[in-house]
């Protein structure tokens, strides 16, 4: 009974922890057994059929960690070209940290934060094409502290780069207040151009920048902040509101936005790479002021929700996401997103393991994005997952 309690609260309500707030979108190896995988199954990408034949070993060199992904496309369909998003080999996290002072993170990275959402906001570097992971969805986030400057960077395969410092002031110096200071320049050298899942998704060249000033007085329980973001010859936005984290368990983000026309809010977010944006059509044709809402929760370490809600003017946005460990041998992710358009056209994955006992598993993906007419592309894999561990427990 306490089970099925928990699964409809749950219904009802690998985040980076180096990005100011958390990202709402959970991936399924937060929530998976650990130990050496293995895949067989098919995979449905660009409407074209393949078996895939898969190894995902994890390895530790010291303080490093690294996992690839080794895997063998057979097409199954007569005729068909073999997509661009399948690759043979694949990064799929890679990690260091030496105490504070520095590291790097690298793989696909999601729920990444330049700043406070105004110009970046939960930003996924795999979030395009299938529900398959390629280099091409790979990136880079690095920082390293100096005393009271902590300086982060970014890169992806696509040729998005960024860069953010935040400097801490005496305080001494604001009457005796904690108060940091945050500026960040984001660009994307070649814009999106992506039709590797039957559908094109495009959009321009963008640099943007923003400048933010916080205030930790209570440290991280409560955190207010003001934002400027600017993206380049396009418009620009200004945020206020506060942000805060209740132990290990609750966190929360809440803003009111003025944005110019021209602007978009969030504009390198978790659907970049999914969905297309052309500031034409879809950016704001007037100035406009809304609020932004955000929380995510853990549900007594078997499940994490997170919802975020933002309303500009009569054009609201929910993004939610669910995630829980093994409940009645199934464990899942669910992650539903609408960012700002023109047309709100929301991208949604999910991933289930069902746990058999035995030496594999069974694991389903899959992708849907949306489009204006209420259609959408959809993509997916399926199979069983190897546990090498079971496997041959004396080896591994």
């Amino acid at each position: 009974m306490q089970k099925r309690v928990l699964i409809l609260t749950a219904v009802f309500v690998w985040m980076l922890s180096w990005s100011v707030n958390a990202g709402v979108r959970y991936d399924i190896a937060d929530f998976e057994s650990a130990g050496p995988k293995g895949d067989v199954g098919v995979v449905s990408v660009g409407g074209a059929t393949f078996f895939k034949l898969g190894l995902s070993p994890d390895l530790k060199l010291g303080g490093l960690e690294l996992g690839l992904g080794l895997n063998l496309y057979v097409p199954m369909t007569d005729g068909a070209d073999y997509p661009s998003d399948l690759s043979f080999l694949s990064l799929r996290h890679i990690g260091y940290t030496h105490k504070d002072l520095f590291g790097i993170k690298g793989g696909r990275l999601t729920g990444v934060n330049l700043g406070h959402g105004l110009l970046m906001d939960n930003f996924d570097t795999g979030s395009g094409g299938s529900a398959e992971m390629s280099m091409d969805k790979a990136g880079v986030l690095a920082f390293a502290r100096l005393g009271s400057l902590k300086i982060h960077t970014l890169a992806t395969a696509q040729a998005l780069y960024g860069v953010r410092t935040t400097l801490r002031l005496p305080e001494s110096l604001v009457l005796g207040m904690p108060v940091e200071v945050g500026a960040s320049y984001i660009t994307d050298q070649e814009g999106v151009g992506d039709s590797s899942d039957s559908t094109s998704v495009t959009r321009v060249k963008q640099d943007g920048y923003s400048a933010d000033v916080s205030l930790p007085i209570g440290g991280k329980l409560f955190t207010p902040y003001v934002e400027y973001a600017n993206l380049v010859d396009q418009g620009t936005g200004l945020s206020a509101g506060f942000y805060g984290k209740l132990g290990s368990k609750f966190d929360y983000r809440a803003a009111y936005r003025v944005l110019e026309k021209g602007f978009a809010p969030g504009y390198f977010n978790q659907a970049y790479y999914a969905q297309s944006f052309d500031f034409e059509t879809d950016a704001l044709k007037e100035d406009v002021a809304g609020i932004l809402a955000q929380v995510n929760a853990d549900l007594m370490g078997v499940a994490k929700a997170g919802a975020m809600y933002e309303n500009y003017s009569g054009t609201q946005l929910l993004t939610w996401a669910l995630g829980w460990k093994r409940i009645q041998n199934v464990a899942g992710v669910v992650n539903y997103t609408q960012t700002f358009q023109e047309e709100v056209n929301p991208v949604a994955d999910a991933t289930l393991i069902y746990y058999t006992h035995k030496p594999f598993d069974v694991i389903i993906n899959v992708k849907r994005v949306y489009q204006d007419d209420g259609s959408f592309t959809e993509s997916y894999n399926s199979g069983f997952r190897l546990n090498l561990d079971r496997l041959v427990p004396s080896i591994f």
